[in-house]
């Protein structure tokens, strides 16, 4: 007796055996289950394929039952364990993928074996999501590739001091690395995935291929949607040959890409403050720490302009404020303060103006006498902008 479906957008939905079975589109048996409901498959036929499909499920799930990867990493029940303790679920599952689909576990078992000699509880849980979503590759002895812009030198851009040639192991204490996820830009070695890689390219420098053992991974910065991290040590084992001509359209034009100081400091605040050039990310890092002691400034950002990309922003907790005084609109405001050493020197036009202009007449007296008593020798008038009029002088 032949069977009766239906096909949709999700699978094959058959009444098989006086019961509903649904074989979705995903499932290993769709296409033979497809093809012998086309020839016209009896009930019995379509029973055989499935229950084929079902004995080797089975199969795949005894093997997983009882399987020694290592002397450390077993499987059992469907479940990764090191050395008896089971296995973050996101590790876990994606070894059971490998495992059912023929793959050799030995790489991601030395990754684990690796990993479990990281100190850190987080770096434990969270590295191998971070690895999957920057499409990180895991290496036959289970560490893993990451990358890093450097400049022409092939010396670091943050520092400009160390070399990262192939071949060159880079390292320093791990006490010495910021392991605070939540402090973006900090103490470290920094590497990165593939798509972080914008942010700090320099378009006539060199992009490097970092292989990294999981124990040494301290800290995933929170930022940039988990696409760089800091670590203590790393080799590096090749170059990404032809990054800044794939990658012309994401970079800009050369002759921005090739500034020699390709780091800007802008500054936002009560005030006039023009933006900053530097070399080294360091030196505009430098910058933009110190320009937070300012109170008159309430923001500082530190972008790459061979991308145009922000690499990082600042908000001030001290800025105080901008002034109140005709802050809609300080052009229309009627009075200003001016000053010189003499009253000759205001008449000839040759003077200072004040930063505040007033629609109120008393309080631009009252500042004016504030001025006074800081500018002791100084001739201080207080004028009606419309006409001219001297309404206070002071000296």
């Amino acid at each position: 007796m032949r069977v009766n479906f239906i096909l949709t957008e999700a699978g094959i939905s058959m009444v098989l055996g006086g019961k509903t079975r649904t074989v979705a589109k995903g499932e290993s048996c769709y296409e033979a289950v497809k093809q012998a409901l086309l020839q016209g498959a009896s009930e019995e036929e379509v029973l055989t394929i499935l229950n084929r499909d079902f004995d080797r499920i089975s199969d795949a799930v005894q093997a997983l039952r009882e399987k020694r990867i290592t002397d450390d990493v077993t499987i059992s029940g469907g479940q990764v364990f090191f050395r008896g303790a089971p296995v973050h679920p996101t590790l876990t599952a994606r070894m059971l993928q490998l495992l059912e689909e023929g793959f050799d576990l030995k790489p991601m078992a030395r990754f684990l074996e690796n990993l479990m000699q990281n100190p850190s509880y987080r770096a434990i849980r969270c590295l191998y999501s971070f690895l999957e979503f920057g499409k990180m590759p895991i290496t036959e002895d289970g560490c893993f590739l990451a990358y890093k812009a450097v400049r022409p030198d092939y010396k670091d851009i943050w520092s400009g001091t160390i070399d990262n040639s192939i071949g060159c192991v880079v390292e320093m204490p791990r006490n010495a690395v910021d392991e605070d996820p939540t402090r973006t830009c900090s103490y470290g070695l920094h590497v990165c995935s593939f798509d972080y890689l914008p942010r700090f390219a320099h378009a006539n420098g060199h992009v490097m291929i970092c292989k990294v053992n999981p124990r040494d991974v301290v800290a995933i910065p929170v930022d940039y949607n988990n696409t760089k991290m800091r670590v203590c040590r790393y080799e590096v084992v090749g170059e990404y040959e032809g990054y800044y001509t794939e990658h012309r359209h994401i970079l800009g034009n050369t002759a921005v890409a090739t500034a020699e100081a390709p780091f800007e400091v802008v500054y936002e605040g009560n005030g006039d403050f023009p933006p900053e050039r530097f070399e080294l990310l360091s030196d505009a890092a430098s910058h933009a720490e110190e320009a937070l002691k300012n109170p008159r400034i309430e923001r500082v950002t530190i972008k790459n302009v061979c991308t145009g990309i922000v690499l990082h922003e600042y908000e001030n907790p001290y800025f105080e404020g901008y002034d109140t005084d005709d802050e809609d609109d300080p052009d229309e405001a009627r009075y200003e303060i001016v000053y010189a050493e003499t009253a000759d020197m205001i008449a000839d036009g040759n003077y200072a103006v004040h930063e505040s202009k007033f629609d109120d007449l008393d309080a631009a007296k009252d500042e004016a006498f504030a001025l006074h008593k800081r500018l002791r020798g100084i001739v201080i008038q207080v004028r009606d902008r419309d006409t001219g009029a001297v309404e206070l002088t002071l000296s």
